[in-house]
């Protein structure tokens, strides 16, 4: 709410009541973003379907334009990395707890990266994925815990071409 206003802005949160309703809802015409929260009470093995049921939806509204964000924090079941990667946005193999520890902007000129002080100290519940991918002109590792990119990023800037 802060920073639409300080744009003069507005926005709108719609909230799905199912995530079978994902699928069904989300496409550019209607959405321009898609914030997926962190679900440490998701039923053990759910997340990983979810994230295969999602594919096709979430590749064909990023290719549109659609911006998707997700958010893990490798509390409670800690199986967003089955979503993730079943839902073919970074393949994910863990998810490691860096609160308190110092973060660093790796890509100060990346849109995410634009304006993060550097060094910081991570917030609580923060994790730094393990992951098979690696920094290109389309995935990008914006934040981890070390000054130098390497494969356990904490924020990663994906952009899907059409």
């Amino acid at each position: 709410g802060w920073a639409a206003s300080a744009k003069s802005r507005t926005f709108n949160i719609t909230t799905v009541a199912s995530s079978s309703a994902v699928v069904t809802q989300l496409n550019v015409l209607d959405y321009d973003v898609f914030l997926i929260y962190d679900q440490p009470n998701a039923p053990a093995g759910q997340l990983g379907t979810t994230g295969f049921a999602w594919a096709g939806t979430l590749a064909a509204f990023t290719k549109a334009g659609g911006v998707v964000v997700g958010l893990m924090s490798g509390t409670g079941t800690a199986e967003m990395d089955d979503l993730f990667t079943n839902a073919s946005l970074l393949s994910i193999s863990g998810q490691t707890s860096v609160t308190g520890s110092t973060l660093y902007n790796q890509a100060p000129a990346d849109a995410v990266g634009v304006n993060v002080l550097s060094p910081f100290l991570a917030v609580k519940d923060s994790c730094k994925l393990t992951t098979s991918a690696t920094p290109s002109s389309t995935t990008v590792f914006v934040i981890g815990d070390s000054q130098t990119p390497s494969n356990s990023p904490v924020v990663v800037h994906r952009i899907a071409l059409p």
